[in-house]
């Protein structure tokens, strides 16, 4: 996500421009090749201000879920995928630009 998707060559916006670069990680709960493979990334991730998201769609395992989402309301169930819409309205488009 980080190299790829979140790249000005894979549409993100310069860094200059300040608009929130975001992202949202729908799982099981279950990383299939240890906990690094998931915390390692999505640390890397915010570490480059990458607003984390976690949705989960199994299995709720709260550590896998803590170490994806950014601190604060950031860990979802699918039941709660309103509650992320909601949260990406008010932190990434504050202007409501989306959702009308």
């Amino acid at each position: 996500m980080r190299t790829d998707l979140l790249t000005l060559n894979g549409g993100a916006r310069a860094v200059n421009l300040n608009i929130p670069r975001i992202g949202i990680v729908i799982t099981d709960g279950k990383p299939t090749q240890g906990a690094d493979s998931v915390k390692v990334p999505s640390d890397n991730a915010r570490t480059a201000n990458i607003i984390l998201f976690a949705i989960e769609a199994g299995n709720h395992i709260d550590a896998v879920l803590d170490d994806i989402a950014n601190e604060g309301n950031y860990k979802f169930s699918m039941e709660d995928c309103v509650k992320v819409i909601d949260q990406i309205r008010a932190d990434v488009c504050p202007f409501n630009i989306l959702f009308r």
